[in-house]
This record gives C-alpha cells, sequence and structure tokens, in this order.
C-alpha cells in the first residue's frame, strides 16, 4: 500500500495537510489510512525533520499516539520500520531496546557490509532482490 501526493485530489491534499499539521502539533486524530501512510513515507524519508534522530522520535510518537489507538496493524509495520530505521541510520540502539529483537539479522558480521546486511535481511524475510538492484547497492558502498 503505497499512497502519494499524486494520487490525492486537490481538496484530499488540503485535507492531508491540516491533519499533518495537527499531528505535528502533537493532536492526533483518526483520518484515513491513506493519508496516515504518507504520514509515515514523509518521516522514512526525512520530510519535515531536522535529522534522523527527530525522524525516529516521529515515528515512535505516531506509533504510541496513533497507530497502538487507531491501526494495530499500522502499529505492527511501524515497529519493523522502526527497528531497520536504527540499523540504517546507525542509531545506538540502547535507548530503544523495546524495538530491537532478538534475531540475527540485527547485527553486522564481523565482515558484513551494510548492503550485504540488507541482502541478507531481504533473503531471510524471503524476499528477492533483482539482480541490478545487488549490483547497484553493492558498487555504491564506502569501500
Amino acid at each position: 500500500y503505497y499512497p502519494t501526493y499524486h494520487d490525492l485530489t486537490v481538496g484530499q491534499a488540503r485535507t492531508y495537510f491540516t491533519w499533518r499539521t495537527k499531528i505535528r502539533h502533537n493532536i492526533y486524530e483518526k483520518t484515513s489510512d491513506s493519508y496516515a501512510y504518507i504520514y509515515l513515507y514523509e518521516l522514512l524519508n526525512g520530510i519535515g525533520v531536522k535529522n534522523s534522530q527527530e525522524g525516529l522520535e516521529g515515528l515512535i510518537s505516531f506509533n504510541k499516539n496513533y497507530a497502538q489507538k487507531f491501526s494495530s496493524e499500522m502499529g505492527t509495520y511501524i515497529e519493523r520500520w522502526i527497528r531497520d530505521y536504527l540499523i540504517f541510520y546507525n542509531i545506538d540502539s540502547k535507548t530503544y531496546d523495546s524495538f530491537i529483537k532478538a534475531v540475527s539479522y540485527t547485527h553486522l558480521r564481523p565482515t558484513e557490509t551494510l548492503a550485504k546486511l540488507v541482502c541478507r535481511i531481504l533473503l531471510e524475510r524471503k524476499k528477492t532482490l533483482s539482480y541490478r538492484v545487488i549490483i547497484t547497492n553493492s558498487q555504491s558502498e564506502p569501500q
């Protein structure tokens, strides 16, 4: 489920931005799942936040104040995204122990690069990657 701004009519966009303004002021009201997912995608992509720490805090706050009250299914996704976010941005996970589960993919193996970790995570989840994605990620990685 991947709603985008492009999918919204002008009226829907106005409604979304009004709702998002309330969220940014800690006023959580039930809305369309489409709006909620657009907001989450903004946080995951660093839109409207100063840095990765603020994005993480936004994800945690949204999970607690919105998803856990209005959509437990969404909460399941958010918790997984928070774990991935901690790894991707290399944020000290000790502060966020409640989101880290004791599974093998939460730690890099001794000689493992970040790109190889991502591939392993996806393979463990039985996802597939195209050859092009794997090559692109491995070539863009710092040595």
